[in-house]
């Protein structure tokens, strides 16, 4: 991550040196400021842990930068998963406030806000917390007379999202019945006779208007007065692994003729802590490993629904990210290993049965299975024999069981630097590019890929690397495996062919689909490289670039009156003399335009947000602006071009 601040401030410092004595004077711009790079960490993939706040559906998230003197607004960025940092000069020694609204499409589904004096330049990771909707509480099943009863609490977003666990918090309290024991995914309580059991859940976090609100749930349930036959209810075990992790497990049922997930329990602290749910009154086949199993004839059939595995959900202490993994049960003779499955039973069941499994694909295998099943949920698994037994359950794992972690899941930790040696070539020089990524662990990664690492208007002379292979037409270094510790490095040299200005690339660290790590912190994954491209001393070279010493053409329209605390929108266009054409790229050399109220930047309006105006040499720029002060207002605006020229133009505003 430092490289990336590194080569952006200096790129930066080379552009305002470039600028020579074209910039501002005193009075009409601040004398110094600073680079604050905005990011935000969106979800890898929508089976993935994410960050507090941020929903899997998330698709953008849209910034305002409030003064916090004036508490007028004096800028935005909008971000994206593809796009999830942005950079933006501010004012040195002044307080901000960074308001963050994460969206899906048009609507909010997290906010959060950050204040921050700057005075330096800065990366800051913006927070936000989700937006509560609605929360219901859906009862469990009592196992027994005077037996607990599990009830399950869903707290959802505007969009119906699942909330992360950190962005609420709950108070349970029962009418008829004790608690004895809670936590953010819901409650068990005991009746204290055959009343009716009142429960109620007061769920307190953020709503739509990024206040503190608080939401109501509640359930009425006639208690269990006489023996139910099948067991269900909580089950806790250990969690014997060197991950420490705290997350959400996801019980997978075959259920209604389709796959589905629900939520039953949670793994904290090296325990495991299930509320397996009541399956009376449902039917299906019998799901063994993902597949589809029905039995025999001579075997009979049965209604049964079992957990082929957990997926992993929910936010790691680590504040890093698991996708696609499972927990399973195993045992301490080494043959339960990956073969251990919770399994549910309507009624008990005995005997050899022998299923015909049916693939995703169309593949059809059988399975053996001697049964002895008690009524509710069993411990199903494959013993020294080869053969499936079971044992009953209850509210702890029989002896010799305990929950680990999929053998395929290696967690590390990569990050990304990068540079590149010369940061000012002339057109038609020689540079290297030079990547290096490191793997701070605890485990190997393999799979591994480095993508985006070269600009456009360059092309490949040769490359070093100290393990795996580089290539220029996919513009990807492949490094294979990167042990715990290990670092790799890759150097490239390119020809610069085309460009005028800054010229920029994002590698960023890519893993195959068929990767079994997941990286627990990605936010040192990507980086930025920057050059700032001269064109070859004389009046022209053999690429048609021609020496710019003219200042662009910059107007700004009149707005008419303002009125304070009213935003309106800045716009005028930019023309620049100068133009160059290589392989049908063209471009009017200008590189930004910067708004100042007073000696107050605005904002500014870089290459990239310029629209096309009337002809190809000019170009139409906007810029928000709110009054903050009544009376007359000089707006200034500075545009620059790739060459250095500077132009100014200038406008009173009424404000009233």
């Amino acid at each position: 991550m430092q490289s990336r601040f590194l080569f952006a401030s200096l790129a930066w410092g080379l552009l305002l040196a470039g600028c020579g004595s074209s910039t501002p004077d005193s009075s009409t711009a601040p004398s110094t400021s600073s680079h604050v790079t905005l990011q935000m960490a969106f979800p890898v993939d929508t089976h993935s842990l994410r960050t507090q706040g941020v929903s899997g559906q998330v698709t953008s998230a849209k910034v305002l930068i409030f003064d916090e003197d004036t508490n007028k607004t004096v800028s935005s960025v909008t971000l994206s998963p593809q796009n999830s940092a942005s950079t933006i000069a501010l004012a040195n020694d002044k307080t901000y406030r960074f308001e963050t609204s994460a969206l899906s499409g048009a609507t909010e589904l997290a906010w959060g806000k950050l204040s921050q004096k700057i005075t330096a330049n800065v990366t800051l990771d913006l927070p936000v917390n989700s937006i509560l909707q609605t929360a219901s509480l859906i009862e469990g099943t009592q196992s027994q007379a005077g037996g607990t009863v599990p009830l399950y609490l869903n707290v959802n977003g505007p969009l119906g999202n699942a909330v992360p666990q950190g962005d609420y918090s709950v108070v349970y309290s029962a009418q008829n019945a004790t608690v004895v024991s809670e936590s953010k995914l819901g409650v068990v309580v005991k009746p204290t006779g055959s009343g009716d059991v009142t429960v109620r859940a007061s769920v307190q976090g953020q709503d739509a208007n990024h206040t503190t609100a608080t939401l109501s749930a509640s359930k009425v349930f006639q208690p269990v007065v006489q023996a139910s036959t099948p067991w269900y209810g909580a089950v806790t075990g250990n969690w014997p692994t060197r991950y420490d992790f705290s997350m959400t497990v996801m019980g997978e049922f075959w259920l209604s003729g389709k796959t589905q997930r629900i939520p039953i329990g949670t793994v904290q602290n090296g325990a495991v802590s299930l509320n397996l749910p009541d399956m009376r009154g449902l039917t299906g086949a019998l799901m063994i490993d993902g597949r589809n199993c029905t039995a025999d004839e001579t075997g009979g059939q049965f209604g049964a629904f079992a957990v082929s595995s957990f997926p992993l959900f929910g936010q790691a202490n680590t504040s890093g990210r698991v996708g696609g993994s499972s927990i399973y049960l195993s045992g301490s003779d080494g043959y339960y290993y990956s073969s251990a499955r919770l399994l549910y039973a309507d009624r008990a069941v005995q005997g050899l049965y022998t299923y015909t499994c049916k693939e995703s694909y169309g593949y059809t295998s059988s399975i053996t299975l001697n049964l002895d099943l008690a009524a509710g949920w069993n411990v199903l698994y494959s013993g020294p024999n080869g053969q499936w037994q079971a044992t009953r359950l209850t509210d702890t794992l029989p002896g010799g069981l305990s929950w680990r972690l999929s053998d395929s899941v290696r967690l590390t930790d990569f990050s990304l630097q990068g540079n590149v040696d010369v940061t000012a070539p002339y057109l038609g020089s020689t540079v290297t590019y030079t990547i290096k990524v490191t793997n701070a662990g605890p485990d190997s990664g393999s799979w591994l890929y480095v993508r985006g690492i070269l600009p456009s208007g360059v092309s490949t002379v040769s490359y070093a690397s100290s393990q795996g292979s580089f290539s220029g037409s996919d513009n990807a270094w492949y490094l294979g495996e990167l042990t715990s510790g290990q670092s790799a490095t890759l150097n490239v040299s390119v020809k610069v062919n085309s460009g005028n200005g800054t010229v920029s690339s994002s590698p960023y660290i890519d893993l195959a689909e068929t990767s079994s790590s997941f990286d627990k912190n990605t936010l040192n994954n990507r980086t930025t490289i920057t050059m700032d491209v001269q064109p070859q001393p004389g009046a022209s070279n053999a690429v048609g670039v021609k020496i710019d010493t003219t200042a662009p053409v910059l107007t700004m329209n009149d707005t008419g009156t303002a009125t304070v605390g009213t935003e309106i929108k800045l716009s005028g266009t930019v023309r620049d003399a100068y133009s160059y054409s290589y392989d049908s790229t063209h471009s009017s050399g200008v590189r930004r335009v910067e708004v100042y109220e007073g000696p107050r930047l605005i904002g500014t309006v870089l290459a990239a947000d310029l629209k096309a105006g009337s002809d190809p040499q000019q170009f139409v720029w906007s810029q928000a602006w709110t009054p903050g002060q009544r009376g007359p207002v000089r707006l200034t605006t500075l545009g620059y071009d790739n060459a250095g020229n500077v132009s100014r133009s200038e406008l009173i505003v009424q404000v009233q």
